[in-house]
């Protein structure tokens, strides 16, 4: 019954979201993604809430070969496929999660937008993955050139330690749009005080 599938998703995906606090959270959504695999066995959905619920509980390996199995299923599928990167990033497999970026820019070069590389972004920043933050900036920065790009780069540039980058970055900010410069000049001041460099 495909409304019981859609019910047994969003029950699972809700589980997924609480996985965090306790791994209990993603056991029930395992359980019910058996329930729905059952009724549905090539809904590529499923097998990414089987992939999260075993992130959730630890067992990386095995939460990866779910979400293989959802892109084998829908290999043009942009969410399923930047879901996957997301994980990637989220446990530290940063060399595939950069070989699945390339692809995915090739494949998916029309339909990209903002809100996937801002994504990408802000998962590779939670690891404090400053250099691969950088390089998402400057395939963002192609599609919007805006002057709060060019400062969040430049903020990533200094969390590295390339001074040099980050003042030449936040310069280029100021020029779209000049209504930063205080706020860049406390960026400059903090640069020159090395309190911006992550350990």
């Amino acid at each position: 019954d495909p409304l019981n599938v859609r019910q047994y998703l969003l029950l699972a995906q809700m589980y997924n979201r609480f996985a965090f606090l306790h791994p209990l959270y993603a056991d029930k959504a395992i359980l019910l993604m058996e329930k729905a695999r059952i009724l549905s066995p090539d809904r590529p959905h499923i097998y990414l809430e089987f992939g999260y619920a075993y992130i959730f509980r630890g067992e990386k390996n095995k939460g990866v070969e779910y979400f293989k199995k959802a892109i084998s299923l829908a290999p043009d599928t942009k969410e399923v496929r930047v879901g996957y990167l997301l994980i990637l990033i989220k446990i530290g497999r940063y060399k595939d999660a950069s070989d699945e970026f390339a692809l995915m820019k090739k494949q998916f070069k029309d339909t990209f937008d903002k809100q996937d590389y801002t994504d990408i972004i802000h998962a590779y920043a939670r690891n404090s993955q400053y250099d691969a933050t950088i390089e998402i900036y400057k395939a963002l920065i192609e599609l919007d050139p805006s002057s709060r790009n060019y400062a969040e780069m430049a903020v990533a540039y200094a969390h590295i330690g390339d001074d040099k980058s980050a003042e030449k970055t936040m310069m280029k900010a100021i020029g779209i749009d000049s209504t930063i410069t205080k706020e860049a000049e406390k960026f400059f001041k903090a640069l020159r005080e090395g309190k911006l460099k992550s350990q």
